[in-house]
Formats: C-alpha cells, sequence, structure tokens
C-alpha cells in the first residue's frame, strides 16, 4: 500500500476525468508526477507507476481540504 507522500509517473500519456473538476485531467508519459493521493490515481491508477523517492519532484499534488 502506497503512503500520501508516494509520487507515482505516468507509464502513457492520456486524460480522465475528475469528479466535480470541469476540465479533464491531462497526464504524459515520462512527465507528470502525482502524489499517492490525487484523484487521477482513482480513475486510471493503471497508467502510473511508483517513482524513486530520490527523484522527489510533484507535478499535481491533490487538493488541500479547505475544513
Amino acid at each position: 500500500m502506497a503512503s500520501k507522500d508516494d509520487i507515482f509517473i505516468a507509464t502513457d500519456t492520456g486524460s480522465c476525468e475528475i469528479p466535480g473538476d470541469p476540465v479533464p485531467f491531462v497526464f504524459t508519459r515520462g512527465q507528470t508526477k502525482v502524489r499517492a493521493n490525487h484523484p487521477a490515481l482513482k480513475q486510471v491508477g493503471w497508467y502510473f507507476e511508483l517513482l524513486d523517492h530520490s527523484v522527489g519532484v510533484v507535478d499535481y499534488d491533490a487538493p488541500k481540504s479547505r475544513s
């Protein structure tokens, strides 16, 4: 099981619908990096793989809760 701080990188190029977001989320193979709690992983997680922790740069974090 991935921790919320794990980073995943796209293994393919594509897009997906994120519930509540009017704009499709677009990801690019070998470039787009997201944290484990990003909603795209629930939608199309098979297009991402765990990235080595030493890289440590993320493109898209999950939205912060406003509460």
